[in-house]
């Protein structure tokens, strides 16, 4: 299914409707700012084993998680106290930082 962006209203139906599929195990195609990604919820086993298998992608290779702000970081990954300060001076931004999962 693809929604449409060319209304002021169709934002906020788009977005209740992305998370309509995120709650129910889905995977969005979602543009970034230099790529198109799939996403699911972190939390949902079948979302995560949908990524994994549309990508074909090994299980023993993690997938990257985009994260819009410290409390959604700080709910997947701990953040050691030796790069907190670095990365509050260099966050938001475009940035890759590979942090143990709290998963494990």
């Amino acid at each position: 299914m693809r929604l449409p962006f060319s209304e002021p209203g169709d934002v906020l139906a788009s977005s209740e409707k992305a998370l309509e599929v995120l709650e129910e195990g889905g995977v969005l195609l979602v543009p970034t700012e230099s790529f198109y990604g799939l996403g699911a919820d972190p939390w949902s086993e079948v979302g995560v084993a949908r990524v994994f298998s549309s990508k074909e992608r090994p299980l023993e290779l993690g997938l990257p998680v985009l994260c819009a702000d410290w409390k959604q970081l700080e709910s997947l990954v701990a953040v050691p106290d030796r790069y907190r300060i670095k990365l509050s001076r260099l966050w938001p931004a475009a940035l890759t930082v590979v942090l143990p999962t709290l998963a494990d």
